[in-house]
């Protein structure tokens, strides 16, 4: 889901690097995060669905908060923030921890008054006191982080739920900088977690609202540290046998939605390259997932979400092409070769920032807004069920493992077809094989918990994993020769053009050079037994 879902009490049932085992946890937190304009703020604050629905009065209150951390920030580089806030009179003391495994919105959250302004670790559960401790190392804890709010908020009922809706104004401080700070914050007090997505679509009809994934204190270490947010990699559910084809469903589409959100702060950042690549990764699965129970399930929904999700895709193509150009495809033939071929890397470095200004544009549209808010309600409303045939519905409460048996042979064959003659095939076609396998592959991870005590699965994935790595290795030589025919024009200077053919024959000779392998690796494919 794209909420932020904070877990408070005792402590959170994981174990997480700097914390260690833990308690069970208390409760939890489920809350939306949007970023928007003071002036959008403002006309946010009237709109019908927070003004006429709003079972009380508006409440206004200062929260001045700063975050204790070492020299070093050993807190937060072990996933950890200790926060000291001040709300009228009174001081709390909060503990946090990051995201879970699959969770990327999931924290822990341990919290306790205190008499004054400093922190007190003995005031934390005793795990955390001693994990916090284990951690900072004797270290002297210090102001990092310093946030001064205006927090204005509104109990609201929607869709059968209550919402509490804050509108945050104010300043993250640290490091001597200063960053303006106005947010839109959901927070489910009571009800299904649909309505925030329901009223957040409704506010975004009003306002360009932005999508965040990052914390307060994110925003201020990001100004003491200087780095990239993190990425994450997809998580797959542990479906089971007896859960129902819906149940399952729905769980595969949550770790999609998770996978897409978690990565989202990362991509948009761009300075590290994993984040547009797992949001691709995200988008793959979820494009893959969606087509794959298009025939089970033929839900009039499944054809848009599908399109945005392709829309976004190809929006993050050529930030990611050039990432892997540079650092992969590249550094091989220059060493190799004996061109100058700077003008080239200076060239491709160009075409990645441009690539990377444009997924950054992407990720701040109300485009891509509305499309991971309506992803999340229909995810949450169960929507695919609107409109589908009697024996459909009747579909959903089965078992799962016979419609994932079906669609992993449906995929297996369409393998099988398009490589039946392999040795003749272009380097087209073979990218379309490629494509397929991927889809397999895919498919593949989405089920393998199913069958995880047959002897044939792991055997099977290893097959089709490595002919992916070869089949990827030999797609090279195209990636190269298509990125850099587009940028041939750009310079008539002769070495660039010389550079340019140096590095696309140096990749087509190397395609060639693995085709025995390439031959090999599908026939151990082709003749490996399945494990469904």
């Amino acid at each position: 889901m794209a909420l932020k879902t904070r877990a408070r009490g005792a402590a959170a049932a994981d174990r997480h690097e700097g914390l260690g085992e833990v308690a069970q946890v208390a409760s939890s937190e489920i809350e939306l995060k949007l970023l928007a304009s003071k002036a959008d703020l403002a006309v946010l604050r009237e709109v019908p669905s927070v003004a006429r629905n709003a079972r009380d009065a508006e409440a206004t209150r200062r929260l001045n908060s700063v975050y204790y951390d070492t020299p070093d920030c050993a807190l937060f580089r072990n996933g950890l923030t200790l926060r000291v806030r001040r709300i009228g009179r009174r001081y709390v003391q909060t503990l946090k921890s990051t995201a879970v495994a699959g969770q990327p919105l999931v924290r822990g959250e341990w919290e306790a008054p205190l008499d004054g302004a400093m922190p007190d670790l003995a005031r934390l559960p005793a795990p955390q006191a001693m994990a916090c401790r284990e951690v900072i190392a004797g270290a002297a804890l210090a102001p990092t982080v310093t946030t001064k709010v205006r927090r204005r908020t509104r109990t609201v009922a929607y869709a059968g739920s209550l919402i509490e809706v804050a509108f945050d104004e104010g300043m993250v401080e640290a490091n001597g900088r200063r960053e303006g700070l106005y947010e839109l914050e959901l927070e489910l007090k009571a009800g299904e977690a649909a309505a925030l997505y329901g009223l957040g679509l409704d506010l975004l009809e009003r306002a360009p609202l932005r999508l965040s994934t990052l914390s307060k204190a994110h925003r201020g270490y990001a100004m003491v540290l200087d780095r990239p947010p993190a990425w994450a990699k997809a998580a797959s559910p542990a479906i089971t046998a007896g859960e129902s084809m819906e149940s399952a469903f729905a769980a595969l589409l949550g770790a999609c939605h998770h996978h897409l959100v978690a990565n989202h702060a990362a991509a948009e950042d761009g300075r590290d390259p994993e984040g547009v690549h797992q949001m691709r990764v995200a988008l793959r699965r979820l494009r893959t997932l969606l087509s794959l129970f298009r025939k089970a399930l033929p839900s009039p929904d499944i054809a848009p979400l599908a399109a945005e999700a392709k829309w976004l895709t190809r929006v993050l193509a050529p930030a990611r092409n050039w990432d892997v150009f540079i650092a992969d495809l590249l550094p091989a033939p220059a060493a190799a070769c004996g061109f100058d071929l700077s003008d080239l890397r200076v060239a491709a470095e160009r075409h990645r920032a441009q690539g990377r200004a444009a997924v950054a544009e992407a990720l701040a549209d109300v485009r891509y807004t509305r499309f991971v808010l309506s992803l999340g309600s229909w995810i949450e409303h169960r929507g695919w069920r609107n409109g589908l045939p009697g024996e459909a519905i009747a579909l959903l409460s089965e078992p799962c493992t016979g419609p994932a048996a079906d669609i992993l042979a449906r995929q297996h064959r369409r393998v099988l077809k398009r490589g039946a003659h392999f040795g003749r095939m272009t380097p087209e076609e073979r990218h379309e094989l490629r494509l397929a396998l991927k889809k397999l592959r895919y498919a593949a991870d989405f089920f393998a918990p199913l069958y995880a005590n047959q002897r044939k699965t792991k055997p099977y994935l290893s097959a089709l994993s490595r002919l992916q790595d070869v089949m990827g290795r030999y797609n090279d030589a195209a990636t190269t020769r298509e990125l850099l025919g587009g940028i041939g024009s750009e310079s008539m200077s002769p070495q660039f053009h010389e550079a340019i053919g140096a590095v696309v024959g140096w990749h087509m000779h190397e395609a060639a050079a693995c085709e025995r392998k390439l031959r090999r690796r599908w026939r151990g494919f082709r003749d490996i037994p399945t494990f469904w």
